[in-house]
């Protein structure tokens, strides 16, 4: 709720600095009681010391102050969107099973890992979609009841995207041959033969992921986990 609240007043500034302290924490953690022989729970109780770190600091820098109250009203409408709405997530979430449950069934574990990292590239350069996402859905917020803006809004992110996007994607196509083997080495080769064809996809789809916010925004989740179903049935 804290998070929430910063993004709402768009205080980002506030937003990344928390979020850089919290990366900084968990490193700091894992990493001691790993060299110190705690083994896999040092990652553990890295994770743990970014997750209080995050409450602790949002709570101080929002100066937001929970308190016991009860609506039902407000109750029963956050109900109804946040499961409508968490759905639609969970939905989208079943992406990540078809490598697994398809590929791997297909032709093995060894080109789960290869398409695997073919995504994880993608992932990284297109971080920026994340961004986006989580900007469009508390600037757009509000000004849903003005549709005019609200379009333009939309039209304006859409391209922000492509070509964000885009260029990420296109910069590291013209890199990836030489600095993979170095990073990775050359047993990884496969992964580059798929990455043209993960970026394309996600370089299509990437436009899309405003109208799901403009969506979302508009409690039209039911439409948005529809398309997600969809899109999980084709993909698999």
């Amino acid at each position: 709720p804290a998070t929430a609240h910063l993004d709402r007043q768009l205080n980002f500034r506030a937003v990344a600095v928390t979020e850089l302290g919290g990366q900084i924490s968990q490193y700091a953690v894992a990493c001691s009681l790993a060299l110190l022989g705690g083994g896999v729970w040092a990652p553990i109780a890295g994770y743990w010391a970014w997750q209080i770190y995050i409450l602790v600091r949002t709570h101080v820098v929002s100066d937001y102050r929970p308190r016991f109250a009860w609506s039902r009203p407000v109750m029963r409408e956050m109900l109804r969107y946040s499961l409508s709405y968490s759905a639609s997530m969970w939905i989208w979430q079943l992406r990540p099973l078809v490598n697994p449950l398809v590929v791997g069934r297909i032709l093995g574990p060894e080109a789960v890992a290869f398409v695997s990292l073919a995504m994880r590239f993608v992932d990284v350069l297109t971080f920026v979609k994340s961004i986006i996402w989580r900007l469009s859905i508390a600037a757009l917020g509000k000004i849903q009841r003005e549709l005019d803006r609200l379009r333009r809004g939309l039209e304006e992110g859409m391209a922000v995207q492509v070509v964000a996007v885009g260029i990420a994607l296109g910069v590291f196509a013209q890199v990836a041959s030489w600095v993979v083997p170095i990073v990775f080495g050359s047993k990884w080769g496969p992964a580059l033969g798929l990455y043209p064809f993960v970026a394309l996809g996600c370089l299509v789809n990437a436009p899309f992921s405003q109208q799901s916010s403009v969506l979302n925004i508009l409690k039209q989740n039911r439409s948005v986990a529809i398309h997600n179903a969809i899109h999980i049935t084709i993909f698999a």
